[in-house]
C-alpha cells in the first residue's frame, strides 16, 4: 500500500445521485438510514452534491471499474467498526466522497474518529490496492519523480528520529511504495526492509538497490524478519488505509526491539482549517482509499488496546511535498511512558461542530489559508499597479 496523496482530486465525472446496490445502504439486515444523521452541509449529501472538478479519462475508467465490481459482487461491503473499540453510536456526517462515490462517512461518538461504514471487506481492499488504487489516484506515473518525493519525507523521518536520540540500525517502512524514503536510511547506513502491495513499485524499489522490499502484508514481514528485529517501524500516510489497524499495530509492535520507535504519520482532519491543503475543504479528506480519518483520542484508545500510548510528536522543520497538508505525527510509545498530549475532549460532538464550523468558514472564504491566499493576491496586485499605470499612460501618450 502506498501513501495516498491528500492532493485535491481532479474528480467527478458521475452524478452525485447515482444508485448503488442495496448493499451500500443495508448491512447485516440493518438499514443505515436508522443511524442518526447530521450531514455537514449539502455538499456532503449525495442527494444534492455535485462535485465540480472533472476526472481524467483514466480515473473515470477506474471509477467505472470500481462500480462494476461492486455491482457484480467482486467487491463486497461489510460493516466497519471504530478502531477505538468503544460501542457507542455513530452519526452519519456525509453520504458522498470527493469522487462522487456514494459512501457513508460516520463519526464515532466516543472518540471522534471518522470512518466509512459500510466499507470494502478485507479481500476487496487487497484487490482494490493491487489492481485499482494506483490508477485511480495517479500516484506514480513517473517512478523516478515519485521516488524523489518519497525521499523528502524519508529525510524528515530520519531527522526526527535522530533529534529524539533514537537512531537505530534496522528500519521497516509499512507501505513503502517505490522505496524513496528507505533509500535515505540506506544511505545513512541502516538495514532497510519494506512491505508493499503494488508489484510494480516493489520491482522498482529493488532495482534501486532496496532488496529488503517485498510484496507482502506486514504479517508475512513479521515472519520474515522475526520479533524484536527493528529499531524503527514507520508508515507515512498509510495507517488510515488499513482495514484492521489493531492487528497491524500489534504486528508492528512485535517487530520492535525493546527501545524501538513505532511512528505513524496520518492526515489530521482537525487541522484542515489551518493548512494550505485542503484549506478548510473537508470533502477532500473523504475519499474511498481512506477508511479512517483519525482523531488523536481515537488513536490513543486504539493504542491502549495493544498496551501503548499514542503520543503526538512535533516533526522537524523540513519542506516536503506533504508539508502543506494537515497531518499528525504519532509515536506509539509503551504504556508506561507518561503522555499528556492526548485531547480527551475529542468526541463525536466536538468533531461534528468543528467540521460544521469549518465548512461555514470555507463557504465564505474565511479559513486561514483562504485569507492568506487572498492577501497574497492583494499584495501581488499592489506591486503590479505601477506597471499597469505606466502601460496605461504609454497607451494614451501615443
Amino acid at each position: 500500500m502506498t501513501q495516498c496523496s491528500n492532493a485535491p482530486p481532479s474528480a467527478n465525472a458521475h452524478e452525485a445521485g447515482s444508485t448503488w446496490p442495496c448493499a451500500v445502504t443495508r448491512m447485516n439486515g440493518i438499514s443505515s438510514s436508522q443511524r442518526s444523521s447530521a450531514i455537514i452541509s449539502p455538499r456532503f449529501d449525495r442527494r444534492f452534491a455535485d462535485p465540480s472538478a472533472s476526472l481524467a479519462s483514466d480515473q473515470v475508467a477506474q471509477i467505472a471499474a470500481f462500480r462494476a465490481m461492486l455491482e457484480q459482487g467482486t467487491f463486497h461491503l461489510t460493516e466497519s467498526k471504530c478502531p477505538c473499540g468503544e460501542t457507542a453510536a455513530s452519526t452519519t456526517v456525509a453520504t458522498i466522497d470527493r469522487y462522487g462515490l456514494p459512501l457513508d462517512t460516520v463519526v464515532c461518538e466516543t472518540c471522534g474518529t471518522l470512518r466509512f461504514d459500510p466499507y470494502l471487506d478485507e479481500p476487496s481492499v487487497e484487490h482494490f490496492y493491487t489492481q485499482h488504487y494506483q490508477g485511480l489516484y495517479r500516484r506514480s506515473p513517473d517512478l523516478p519523480a515519485y521516488f524523489s518525493r518519497q525521499a523528502a519525507y524519508g529525510e524528515k523521518v530520519l531527522r526526527s528520529l535522530m533529534s529524539s536520540g533514537g537512531q537505530g540500525r534496522r528500519v521497516l517502512e509499512i507501505g513503502c511504495g517505490a522505496g524513496g524514503a528507505l533509500s535515505v536510511f540506506a544511505e545513512a547506513g541502516w538495514d532497510c526492509a519494506g512491505c508493499e502491495y503494488d508489484a510494480r513499485l516493489v520491482t522498482y524499489a529493488q532495482s534501486r538497490g532496496l532488496g529488503g522490499v517485498r510484496q507482502e502484508p506486514i504479517a508475512q514481514t513479521l515472519e520474515r524478519l522475526g520479533p524484536q528485529s527493528c529499531d524503527l517501524v514507520f508508515s507515512h500516510h498509510v495507517f488510515e488505509h488499513v482495514w484492521n489497524p489493531e492487528e497491524q499495530l500489534r504486528n508492528a509492535a512485535r517487530l520492535l526491539k525493546p527501545n524501538g520507535v513505532l511512528l505513524h504519520i496520518v492526515p489530521d482532519i482537525l487541522g484542515i482549517d489551518r493548512s494550505e491543503f485542503p484549506a478548510g475543504d473537508a470533502l477532500q479528506y473523504f475519499h474511498v482509499a481512506h477508511i479512517f480519518n483519525y482523531s488523536h483520542r481515537g488513536l490513543d484508545l486504539l493504542a491502549q488496546r495493544v498496551g501503548r500510548h499514542a503520543r503526538r510528536v512535533t516533526p522537524p522543520s523540513l519542506e516536503t511535498p506533504w508539508s502543506h497538508a494537515a497531518e499528525m505525527w504519532i509515536e506509539f510509545a509503551p504504556a508506561e511512558v507518561d503522555d499528556s498530549t492526548v485531547c480527551v475532549h475529542q468526541n463525536g460532538e466536538f468533531v461534528r461542530r468543528y467540521l460544521e464550523r469549518t465548512e461555514r468558514r470555507f463557504h465564505y472564504g474565511l479559513c486561514l489559508p483562504q485569507l492568506r491566499r487572498r492577501l497574497r493576491q492583494c499584495r501581488q496586485a499592489f506591486w503590479n499597479l505601477p506597471t499597469r499605470v505606466i502601460r496605461a499612460l504609454s497607451f494614451f501618450a501615443r
